[in-house]
């Protein structure tokens, strides 16, 4: 015995009842340019691009150099550190809201010989503003040993001004 199928399903109800059919086909329809059309129209400002970034340190903390970050289209981030003994961060971007972005990225940090001492990692809240040139709010940095211990957080505001 031969299992029916969804298109041989469709074809009996069809026979049987076209208006069964016709509302399927009508809602899947409706489902497909709709979900299309909302995604086209979604004319809001992204994250995307190249960015100039500043963030505030704790108190007692090294100055920190504003630094540049490129977030892909498709969510991936590489953000610059502002310690030369830090190498970039590679990470996300996800879209949570309306303007509103989390990121996250790890990175290495370097001893004076070049090697590896510890990891950190960077989770950020960010608010685009409604032109999409700028973004503001906080993030929070995790520090690691070698081993994957926490040895340490810090945590405080960040800004960016998109680039050309």
């Amino acid at each position: 015995m031969k299992t029916p199928t969804l298109s041989t399903n469709l074809r009996a109800a069809a026979s049987r009842k076209p208006w069964l059919a016709m509302r399927f086909v009508s809602a899947a329809a409706l489902l497909l340019f709709g979900v299309s059309a909302l995604a086209q129209s979604d004319s809001a400002p992204r994250i995307d691009g190249v960015w100039q970034t500043s963030i505030t340190v704790p108190e007692g903390s090294p100055f920190c150099a504003p630094a540049p970050a490129l977030a892909t289209r498709d969510g991936l981030v590489i953000a610059e550190s502002c310690y030369a003994s830090e190498g970039a961060g590679y990470g996300i971007w996800v879209r949570t809201g309306n303007r509103e972005y989390s990121i996250t990225f790890t990175g290495n940090s370097f001893g004076a010989d070049g090697t590896v001492t510890a990891k950190y990692k960077v989770r950020a809240s960010v608010a685009l503003a409604p032109d999409g040139n700028s973004f503001s709010g906080t993030y929070k940095t995790d520090i690691f040993d070698l081993a994957g211990n926490p040895t340490g957080a810090f945590h405080g505001t960040v800004a960016g001004t998109r680039q050309p």
